[in-house]
Formats: C-alpha cells, structure tokens, sequence
C-alpha cells in the first residue's frame, strides 16, 4: 500500500499543477475535474506524456526508435482508455464519448490534421468548441428547439443554468409552483443536452466526410 501511494503522489501533483492549467485555457469553472478540464483544453494528462517520453528515450536506447507520431497514437490511445474509465466527469464523457474524435479545426489544425484553423460551414476564422456549440450559423436548425425555448440563441453564460437545477433556496415556498419551476429546468436541460449531442454528431458526421474527401484527392 505504501509503494501505491507514494507512486500516486506524484502523478496527483502532476495532475492538479496541470488542472490548473486546463482551466484556464478552457475557461471552465473551478469545480470542473481534472479529467473533464483536460479534455476540454485537449490536453493529454501529463503522467500519460512523462510515461510516453519514458518509453520513447528507452526505445531509443534499444535501437527501435519510435516515431513521434506513433507515441502520440499510443497517448491518444492510453488517454482514451483512462477517460473511458473514469468515474468523473459524468455529462462531458456524455458529450465527448471518444477523445480520438475532436473534430474542431483550431485543435486538427494544431495536430497537423487540417489545413486551417477557420471554420469549414462559415467565415469564423477560429473553429473550436465555443464556435461550434454557440455560434457557427450552419448549425443554427440543430438550436432551434432551446432557442425557441429561451427565445433567443443560448450562449456560454447560459450553461450553469442549464445544466443545474435551481438553488432550493431560491425557490418558492408554494409546492405547485416549485414543481413547475423544477419542471421548466429540468425540460431546459434536457433540450440543451439534445442540443449538444445533436451538434457533436452532426459535426463528426461532416468531419468523417471531409476527411475522407480529402484522402481521395489526395490519391
């Protein structure tokens, strides 16, 4: 037990110095998981990259060198298999099923994957998750039924809202009209997580198609 702990401690220490970082670059709340936050900054855990750098410097040593590209498969792969897994971060694993699938083309663009950061359905010249949940236009008929709802396209600030049911102390003493309140959450969130699910697929499905037209052109 003791050898376990002292190995975790420093991967957790790793992992939190880490954390820090992804919430920062995703913008996330400070209750957001390591696991959740890394993954909506793309950013491999760094015990998987401290392993990945290991095995390459050893493989090195051996005369069967492996390439970056191939190490960075196995991290993927590794990283994958650990969000699987995890027991945190229950509704992003929700949205983002498969960490091999980012298909925004700020993050393809920054793996070498895409020719261009911008959008590929309108002129934004960033695509990453905000552009896509929130903004892009060609993906405004998969917002219709939230946009209805509020009465207006939701946006980032609207997220809390959304996914949280409201303080108990914010609601009313009268029962009939705490019900309906609750009832109202509760339809919001379920809209907004068709919405997003809607959005992911979609922009998957499109991505898939591009890519493989791109791979017949290029034959």
């Amino acid at each position: 037990t003791l050898c376990v702990t002292s190995a975790k401690k420093p991967e957790e220490a790793l992992l939190q110095a880490q954390r820090t970082a992804a919430l920062r670059i995703a913008r996330c709340y400070r209750t957001v998981s390591d696991m959740a936050a890394l993954v909506l900054a793309k950013m491999p855990p760094s015990p998987l990259m401290a392993l990945s750098r290991k095995s390459m410097a050893k493989a090195r040593k051996s005369g069967k060198a492996t390439s970056k590209a191939e190490a960075n498969r196995e991290v993927v792969r590794q990283w994958h298999a650990l969000w699987d897994t995890t027991q945190k971060a229950a509704w992003t694993r929700r949205l983002i099923p498969d960490v091999r699938r980012l298909c925004f083309q700020k993050y393809l663009f920054s793996k070498a994957r895409a020719h261009s950061p911008a959008c590929v359905h309108c002129q934004a010249p960033d695509d990453d998750a905000e552009h896509t949940v929130f903004v892009c236009p060609f993906l405004d008929t998969t917002r219709h039924q939230i946009s209805t709802r509020l009465g207006r396209l939701p946006g980032p600030e609207d997220v809390a809202d959304l996914l949280c049911l409201p303080p108990p102390d914010d609601l009313p003493p009268d029962k009939q009209q705490r019900d309906r309140i609750l009832a109202a959450a509760r339809t919001n969130s379920n809209l907004f997580h068709n919405m997003v699910e809607g959005i992911m697929s979609k922009k998957e499905e499109l991505e898939r198609s591009r890519q493989m037209a791109e791979a017949v052109r290029q034959n």
